[in-house]
């Protein structure tokens, strides 16, 4: 296979992955099951930071 070819069937397929990718992100922005997961991800994240910053400050 030549090496122009092979490029180019890399880049179709980059291309399709970068499509995919918007897709499944689009679909995940406008799930409200995605978004409710996604936001107790971050109290969680900030629950542990708060405890991470209170365990390391001076008394």
């Amino acid at each position: 296979m030549s090496e122009v070819l092979r490029e180019l069937i890399h880049q179709a397929y980059i291309e399709h992955l970068y499509v995919q990718a918007a897709a499944d992100a689009e679909r995940l922005r406008n799930d409200p099951a995605e978004r409710a997961e996604m936001q107790a991800v971050a109290e969680d994240m900030d629950d542990q930071r708060a405890c991470k910053d209170r365990s390391t400050s001076p008394p």
